[in-house]
């Protein structure tokens, strides 16, 4: 693909390969934190993963599946092995969301128990075919977070989903936490560009139509915040979703999903 920036024609890269250009990024990430991010511009179509990663999106994909619950990892790295290191037992949450005081226990974990000192990111389990939730990308762009994210990964049963942080990212704060009220109105004004709403009694969201979907707050996100969002079916690689170009795969789920209906 060709774009042109400034009167200047570059060719936006195709493929980062694991071994020589995805793992070297993430080990960027993992020393220099957001001072290694790239711009969205210079982020490829495709992405590699290696068989460590799959075996540790395949295995938490797995303890879900067994029991409904989402599933929480760090995903850290060691410097001297220059690998990543997944968790062998992934924390198990609950089955809609994984609670803040149980991400909160499992960084202290890492940190104590593990020693632990580098967090570049996260990956969590849906049990239910639905991308990123507002509270997923929340933590993405929350620079005063324990830990501070700089990409985030999803599985479902079908794919693997990944949002990066790039150098124009814009956090939600800086300098300081946001308020409550903030937090609220993120949550409202972007479930309601999906078309979705808290039920009366606050336990879940649902939707307020046939079309409501997930993926428009995805995509809404991503493209106010400048993060760059992927998808891949398991074993595969992680392919670019342009947020700013008509995603036709997105309405043709949506019409088996009513078919079914």
């Amino acid at each position: 693909m060709v774009e042109e920036s400034g009167g200047l024609i570059r060719e936006q890269p195709q493929r980062w390969d694991y071994e020589t250009r995805f793992r070297e990024y993430a080990l960027l990430l993992g020393r220099k934190g957001k001072d290694g991010l790239e711009s969205i511009n210079k982020y490829p179509e495709k992405i590699e993963l290696n068989s460590v990663w799959h075996q540790a999106l395949d295995r938490m994909r797995g303890e879900t599946k067994g029991d409904g619950h989402e599933r929480y990892g760090l995903i850290s790295y060691d410097e001297n092995a220059r690998e990543f290191c997944f968790p062998e037992i992934s924390t198990k949450g609950e089955p809609d969301s994984v609670p803040v005081q149980v991400i909160s226990d499992e960084v202290e974990r890492a940190k104590d128990e593990l020693k632990i000192t580098s967090v570049v990111g996260e990956i969590h389990t849906h049990p239910i075919e639905r991308p990123f939730s507002d509270n997923d990308l929340l933590r993405l762009l929350d620079d005063l977070g324990k830990p501070s994210l700089l990409m985030s990964g999803l599985t479902t049963d079908k794919l693997n989903i990944f949002a990066f942080r790039t150098r124009e990212t814009i956090p939600i704060n800086k300098f300081s936490n946001v308020t409550k009220e903030y937090l609220r109105f993120f949550e409202t004004y972007w479930r309601k560009r999906a078309g979705f709403k808290l039920s009366k009694d606050s336990s879940e969201i649902v939707g307020e139509s046939l079309f409501s979907n997930m993926w428009k707050m995805n995509f809404g996100i991503a493209e106010k915040h400048h993060l760059a969002l992927y998808k891949g079916k398991p074993k595969e690689d992680l392919v670019r979703i342009h947020t700013d170009k008509p995603q036709m795969w997105i309405w043709s789920d949506l019409l088996g999903e009513v078919l079914k209906g």
